[in-house]
This record gives C-alpha cells, structure tokens and sequence, in this order.
C-alpha cells in the first residue's frame, strides 16, 4: 500500500502509479481499472518487471495476449470486480 498526493489534471492517478510502482522485482501482478488501460502506463508497468492486470477497454486497448492467455489474468479480474463490489456496500 502507498499513497501520493498529486494535483488534479485528468491523468494524475496514471502518473502516481507509475512513480509508486514497485522497482526491480522479478515476478508480481499490478491491478487497475479500465481508465489504466493505455499505453504509457501498461509499458511502464512491464518495464518495472510486472505483469499488467488492467480491466481492458473495448476498443483501444494496450492490453495484449501476452497478459490475457494466462488463467492468472481472469481470475485477477474476477477478484478485482468483488473487492470493488465490497467497497460500495
């Protein structure tokens, strides 16, 4: 868990994330929604040595089949949607 104040620009939550991204770790998932699924971020994500595990866009998206073959992709989404739903109640 970290945290980042930033100002409000419309892209501040990408750039955040990109600067609290964990650095030089072999192996692990990073999880977002839908509004993460763009190119700087999911390249950024890959390049700190993680794999991206970002809800994708219909059309646009930056997420690959190198992310979405594995099991391990749909079960993050799965579980990412049930942590979203807890939150609301």
């Amino acid at each position: 868990m970290n945290a980042c104040a930033t100002a409000a620009t419309g892209t501040a939550e990408r750039e955040a994330a990109e600067i609290m991204l964990p650095r030089g770790r072999r192996r692990g998932t990073v999880g977002a929604d839908k509004n993460y699924d763009v190119a700087s971020f999911v390249s950024a994500v890959r390049a700190a040595g993680l794999t991206p595990h970002v809800a994708q866009k219909v059309k646009y998206t930056a997420i690959d089949a190198r992310t979405t073959r594995h099991a391990g992709y749909a079960i993050s989404q799965r579980k990412r949607k049930l942590v979203e739903q807890g939150s609301a109640g």
